[in-house]
């Protein structure tokens, strides 16, 4: 799933003014090897081209996940959530047109100058072509690219982080190959619709910089700046234009009428002391933030902080008769407070986890040598991990849930691990 978003970002990547270039430069590739060039011969070229594009993205990716991986203690610092929100809000801000990231002219112009000189027609040339271009356009993609890499950070997978920018990589090229076999024929006009995508990656950055810290924030606070993004993206997509004539901008002014109406809603439901920006009218105001973690004094979890607790803990309940449930956490980890604020606490899952015992245990600083010991013994791949253990002691490694679940698939996963 997750390769397949990373797909898809990088076919929405195609048609900004960034990658728009790389089509008419690899269409002139193509087309300068004269009519004698087949479609098959056309394909081969527009694919090498691609895949030295790729060297680029998958370098990058492999790069960063693997800082990513040795630096994890620094991205649990709340400073450092902190510091990446505000990125976001700089890289989107750079997406609306307020100042444009680029190269240095002259360093450009070294690299142009470089891919100039390779030969068009041999598939080492087209190569090194495509891999040239990827670093001249980048720092325009700076915005998205920075993100996506932020992500894999976080994963700190390097493997993981090579497949998701090859994956994005594709999601460029593939458009770049049917320019290229057709010979530019079917290439796009460039025109306003690119600044539209544009606008829309600067929206989505801002919803990152939300997402990442509404942990930090108190809920209602998060539920203005929800409303805040939606506002501005209703004005955007012409709320509070005069009447259009044409389809189109009727369809976008609907939507942008839709956002700015629920962006009331939401001010209205964080006036009144809401948190839930899908239920922003709700009275669910008995839920509170404390110092970033969800406050439910009902939730039944017994805290541990070693491996020995853990399994001594395990073997007691198992003497009860009774199953073991363990949640991984981190103060820092937005899908950790999800769990806490939205699963936990909904009665279909205390039902179904009536007969086990309920263990968690803070991992977000592995600098400590109990909490390292933890992550190495139970292959922690991210947070939160929930695992399941059964009346033998032994994880249900199949069931383990790595991430955020709605209460109803959560209740699903705990069926079929004590079944």
């Amino acid at each position: 799933v997750s390769l397949g978003l990373f797909l898809l970002l990088g076919l929405a990547l195609t048609f900004t003014p960034c990658v728009f270039p790389m089509m008419p430069i690899l269409a002139s590739i193509v087309a300068g090897q004269g009519k004698e060039t087949s479609p098959t011969k056309a394909f081969w070229l527009s694919f090498v081209y691609v895949q030295g594009m790729a060297i680029t993205y998958v370098a990058l990716g492999v790069l960063t996940a693997s800082a990513g991986h040795s630096l994890a203690g620094v991205f649990q610092s709340v400073w450092v959530v902190a510091i990446a929100s505000i990125i976001f809000i700089l890289l989107a801000l750079s997406m609306f047109g307020f100042y444009e990231l680029k190269l240095p002219s002259g360093l450009q112009s070294k690299l142009s100058d470089v891919s100039n000189q390779q030969t068009g027609g041999t598939f080492f040339g087209v190569a090194i072509m495509g891999l040239i271009s990827a670093l001249i356009v980048s720092p325009c993609m700076s915005a998205p690219l920075a993100g996506v890499l932020l992500h894999i950070a976080d994963t700190g997978d390097y493997v993981l982080g090579g497949l998701y920018m090859y994956a994005m990589a594709m999601g460029i090229g593939i458009p770049l190959i049917i320019i290229g076999v057709s010979e530019g024929k079917f290439m796009p006009k460039a025109g306003a619709w690119m600044d539209g995508v544009k606008y829309a990656f600067g929206v989505g950055l801002l919803a990152v910089a939300i997402t990442i810290s509404d942990h930090l924030l108190p809920g209602p606070v998060v539920m203005v700046l929800w409303g805040l993004l939606l506002l501005m993206s209703g004005v955007y997509l012409g709320a509070f234009e005069s009447r259009p004539e044409n389809t189109w901008p009727k369809f976008w002014k609907g939507i942008g009428l839709f956002f700015v109406l629920y962006s009331v809603i939401l001010f209205v439901g964080a006036a009144q002391g809401n948190t839930n920006p899908l239920k922003p009218l709700a009275n669910n105001g008995a839920t509170q933030m404390v110092n970033g973690t969800s406050a439910h004094a009902n939730l039944p979890f017994v805290q541990v902080k070693s491996l020995a607790e853990i399994n001594a803990a395990v073997k007691k309940a198992n003497s009860q008769g009774k199953t073991v449930m363990l949640d991984l956490f981190a103060d820092w980890c937005t899908a950790c407070s999800e769990l806490a604020e939205y699963t936990f606490p909904d009665p279909r899952v205390r039902k179904a986890l009536k007969n086990t015992v309920w263990l968690q245990a803070d991992v977000g600083d592995d600098s400590i040598p109990e909490t390292l010991e933890i992550m190495q013994h139970f292959k922690v791949l991210g947070l939160p991990s929930v695992m399941f253990f059964n009346l033998e002691g032994k994880e249900q490694t199949t069931n383990r849930v790595i991430g955020y679940l709605t209460p109803e698939d959560y209740v699903a996963r705990v069926h079929q691990a004590f079944k």
